[in-house]
């Protein structure tokens, strides 16, 4: 790989002599994007990823610091006024000078021709120092650029997966598939109530007082819809724990909490409602560990 003798820095990475540090920073991540860190640099197109990235740092190195920059466009400048005044000319001698040049440059520039952590980090830092803190912040490729890590994007891509296939075998498990839940409306429970009074009143014969308590606290629980929706969740969850028969479910599941069957009333157990709560919060608990993962991620 060698620097074509009519190329510049700033025509390699497609911008204006005059052109910011910001400007020029842009257009190197632009550069280094086109050769991704998720390569493994043994195989023919990973190697030649590898060629190319060396190259964009080369060049960069040139422009990289105010210093290297002015040293660079006073080369540039004398280059210009020597051929201006006819000093040079366009002979053989003079392009094989100027490859020495570009060589001493290589030569300088020996110790980053591996893409590590720290030379990224160093030429962003110039860019933010340079540009007075208006850098955007960095992108996850030039995240993976700079940890030097290929296998990070499909490390958290597989992490995700696995614990979206865990949530939604447990979701399975606890609520079962959707063909077996049963919307419960409000007109159903009320219905349910009405005939729960009507075997339990205690003015009838064969009546029942605390059995009609028990079926007044739980139609009021059931009033309220939040209520109501956490006793249908328990609901699904003894459905599955005891498995029920088919017939038995047609009779029991309609009626969800009031579940009166036979004239008789039965609430879910209150371990079971912990149970479905645990594994809600545990799941909510490692999602917000997810994203609190990236969060830093994207923030580094």
């Amino acid at each position: 790989m060698s620097f074509h003798l009519d190329q510049t820095a700033y025509t390699f990475f497609e911008v204006s002599p005059s052109a910011s540090a910001y400007e020029i920073g842009e257009a190197y991540r632009r550069k280094v994007r086109r050769y991704p860190a998720n390569r493994v640099w043994d195989t023919p197109m990973g190697s030649a990823a590898k060629t190319g990235l060396q190259e964009v740092e080369r060049w960069y190195a040139l422009i990289s610091t105010p210093e290297a920059r002015a040293a660079y466009d006073e080369t540039l400048a004398g280059k210009s006024c020597r051929e201006a005044d006819g000093d040079v000319d366009r002979s053989d001698g003079d392009n094989s000078a100027h490859k020495d040049d570009v060589d001493k440059t290589k030569d300088s520039n020996s110790n980053d021709l591996d893409v590590n952590s720290s030379t990224i980090v160093a030429i962003n830092d110039t860019i933010n120092d340079t540009n007075n803190g208006d850098a955007t912040r960095p992108t996850i490729q030039d995240l993976l650029v700079a940890t030097g890590n290929p296998y990070l994007y499909g490390t958290l891509a597989r992490t995700i997966l696995g614990l979206s296939i865990l949530w939604l075998g447990i979701f399975i498990i606890v609520y079962g598939t959707p063909s077996t839940w049963h919307v419960v409306r409000w007109p159903q429970v009320r219905a349910a109530y009405h005939r729960a009074v009507l075997a339990h009143h205690p003015d009838k014969p064969g009546g029942d007082a605390s059995a009609m308590a028990q079926i007044n606290r739980a139609y009021e629980s059931l009033r309220d819809p939040y209520q109501r929706c956490l006793h249908e969740r328990a609901q699904w969850l003894c459905a599955h724990l005891r498995r029920r028969s088919e017939a038995e479910a047609d009779v029991v599941l309609p009626v969800t909490t009031a579940d009166v069957t036979a004239g008789s009333l039965r609430t879910p157990p209150s371990g079971q409602v912990a149970v479905l709560a645990s594994l809600h919060t545990l799941w909510q608990r490692a999602w917000n560990a997810i994203a609190r993962l990236l969060e830093r991620l994207a923030g580094c």
